[in-house]
């Protein structure tokens, strides 16, 4: 298991890293992801048939029980209408910032992929300005998060909202992955 960060950038770095430490008959890109569709809720696993860029479309292979599409962006997606307006385009069920990426690189060295994804926030949920320049960064910082958070109590509420959903979607999701490797 290798933990890759958020976004592009990360994942380039952890998998430049892999490329010349590693081989692999099999990668899973497996984290979190925001819904498009209000289907989706909080926790809700994701097991994408294919995984979108705004101008490309790659194939998953692994597992079996594979549904939908992930889209994945160069940045979070923080407003309602805007994930309205990426399901309407994309007709992908969630959006995440990593997928592709992952997705690319085993493509090239030809090997298989699967993306497992839990829902940390359902497509009715936005983002403050705030939380989203906090959360932007391929490591977001606790410490910075709770500095900021103390000069601005009116964020708590949403800082626990997400706290709560993140927690959530990681049971979620180990509960799934254990279950899809069979190591429970």
């Amino acid at each position: 298991m290798i933990e890759t960060g958020v976004g592009a950038q990360a994942c380039h770095q952890s998998l430049s890293w892999i490329e010349s430490h590693l081989q692999f008959d099999l990668i899973i890109a497996s984290g979190f992801a925001g819904a498009l569709t209000p289907d989706l809720k909080v926790g809700d696993v994701v097991i994408p048939e294919a995984i979108l860029t705004e101008d490309n479309y790659i194939d998953t292979h692994w597992p079996e029980q594979r549904q939908g599409k992930l889209l994945t962006m160069d940045r979070m997606i923080a407003s309602k209408s805007e994930k309205r307006h990426l399901y309407e385009m994309h007709h992908a069920s969630a959006v995440d910032m990593e997928s592709a990426t992952i997705a690319k690189f085993c493509r090239e060295h030809k090997i298989r992929f699967g993306c497992v994804r839990a829902i940390s926030d359902d497509a009715e949920t936005e983002l403050s300005p705030t939380i989203l320049k906090l959360l932007s960064g391929a490591k977001p910082s606790l410490c910075r998060i709770l500095s900021v958070a103390l000069l601005r109590p009116w964020l708590w509420p949403e800082l626990g909202r997400l706290a709560k959903s993140t927690r959530i979607a990681a049971d979620q999701l180990k509960t799934k992955l254990l279950e899809l490797c069979d190591c429970s």
